[in-house]
């Protein structure tokens, strides 16, 4: 039976539409010098009806690449956009890579510099139908940009990602935030989910109280310097709706006397925490204001001033659910406040965590399929032996660990969950990924160690050995190589 005239059309009209999608480029590209849709406009009449659909003309990149023709490349744009019809735009204001490594510190690394001024000319004649904005500009630039954008003006933006192109090469640079009667980008924008902003700035623009939107699910803020007092501000109103977010949360003296002002948040829909505590010695029971009951990646890293800072494991237990079913990703890290800092502790100045405390963590968790625990976590040989025998982890597959036990005992511990007949049930796991950090002492074994785990099916890329060296302090004192 001969096709209808009308679904030939419709099947041609589709086919057209799946070719143009594969054959341009998802983005058209600024400064504009050529692109493939104009050429496939000249093929036929149905050719040029189908690349001037409205999905093709949506999604633009405006590169730092040096030009001269500012007043041709805007006319270009004006042209476009128009074809765009009806669909919400989608812009991105990227560096160009390669300058930006040969001269990362140059202020003219963004579109038009000089010769077109990206709010006035590009952002704001279409901010009502821009639905994804991303900036990765110098910081004077990104700034001044933020500080210009009226308030509402993003009615349709949804994702928001701007960050200073300077920290690419200082991921860890953090800035202190301070409130700024001035900055009203993210107010009454009532479509906005994900914020990502990353200024590497000392001018401190950003007023975090007008981040907490009723409609956000997605904050990342992480090279920020929080108080806690703002920082649960932010929790409290998105406790309902935040899905995934990254912060740091500084602390001082005088924090731990907000303690009987602040009350624990449940955060009922985040699904990924990431977030770094700075001297979080001040006040050490701060992460219990935090609840999580559907989390499914945590990560957390301390950051502090003192030389062995310690982890209160048991108390982590507390803001999980008994048991937590959901959480798949747990990751505890030290990141040093110097680069010198010493990564070895010193017995006398601080206490190993007990077995019971680490596994009472662990039985709150046993759906984990990835474990990862700073140096300052001691595992004790009791623990691996639970551990080989699946009484807890039963479903982790990665870890991250440190220990001073022979490290026969952490390869007994691989082998027996390894080498052990299919588990029963099925959805328990062997051990995919190992990372372990050994005393230097164990060092000349080295290459044992290393093969005894290729036996076990940890090979290069999947076992990774680490070792610290014992401190000046001498046998007996040292948390490792005694």
């Amino acid at each position: 039976m001969p096709l209808l005239a009308s679904t030939r059309a419709f099947a041609v009209c589709q086919i057209l539409q799946a070719i143009v999608s594969c054959s341009v480029e998802d983005r058209i590209s600024f400064p504009f010098r050529r692109d493939f849709r104009l050429q496939l406009m000249l093929v036929s009449q149905d050719w040029l009806n189908t690349v001037l659909s409205e999905e093709f003309w949506s999604r633009y990149c405006f590169m730092a690449v040096p030009f001269t023709d500012g007043v041709r490349q805007l006319d270009i744009l004006r042209c476009f956009i128009p074809r765009s019809g009806s669909n919400l735009l989608t812009f991105h204001f990227l560096p160009d890579y390669n300058r930006l490594r040969a001269d990362p510190s140059n202020p003219d690394m963004y579109f038009g510099a000089g010769i077109i001024d990206i709010l006035q000319d590009i952002i704001l004649p279409y901010a009502s139908r821009i639905r994804f904005l991303q900036c990765l500009l110098p910081t004077t630039q990104l700034v001044d940009m933020l500080r210009r954008i009226p308030e509402g003006a993003l009615q349709s933006l949804e994702v928001a990602d701007f960050a200073c192109i300077h920290s690419f090469f200082h991921p860890r640079t953090l800035v202190r935030c301070q409130q700024s009667r001035n900055f009203t980008a993210f107010k009454s924008l009532p479509r906005l989910k994900t914020v990502r902003l990353y200024i590497n700035s000392q001018l401190r623009v950003v007023n975090f109280w007008l981040l907490s939107i009723p409609s956000l699910t997605k904050l990342d803020v992480g090279n920020f310097v929080l108080p806690p007092d703002i920082f649960m501000g932010i929790m409290t109103g998105l406790k309902g709706v935040l899905r995934v977010g990254l912060f740091t949360v500084q602390f001082d003296a005088q924090s731990c006397y907000l303690a009987h002002l602040l009350d624990q948040v449940i955060m009922t829909s985040l699904e990924v925490l990431l977030i770094r505590f700075i001297d979080l010695f001040h006040w050490p029971t701060f992460p219990k204001l935090l609840f999580l009951p559907v989390a499914q990646e945590v990560r957390i890293e301390r950051s502090d001033r003192i030389a062995n800072p310690e982890w209160n494991v048991a108390m982590y237990a507390s803001i999980f659910p008994v048991p937590s079913t959901t959480l798949r990703e747990l990751v505890l890290s030290t990141y040093p406040f110097r680069l010198s800092a010493n990564p070895v502790h010193v017995r006398k100045k601080r206490r190993r965590t007990s077995y019971s405390e680490l596994e009472a963590l662990l039985l709150v968790l046993p759906n984990l399929v990835k474990l990862a625990l700073p140096p300052e976590i001691y595992v004790h040989i009791e623990t691996f032996a639970k551990i080989a025998g699946r009484e807890l982890l039963p479903k982790c597959e990665v870890l991250q660990i440190a220990t001073d036990v022979d490290p026969n005992v952490v390869l007994a511990m691989v082998g027996s969950r390894n080498w052990a007949p299919d588990p029963t049930p099925s959805n328990l796991a062997r051990i995919t990924a190992l990372t372990l950090t050994l005393p230097m002492t164990y060092a000349p074994t080295d290459q044992q160690i290393k093969n005894a785990m290729a036996s076990f099916g940890l090979g290069q890329g999947s076992f990774s050995l680490h070792y610290i060296a014992t401190c000046s302090g001498g046998k007996g004192h040292c948390c490792f190589g005694l």
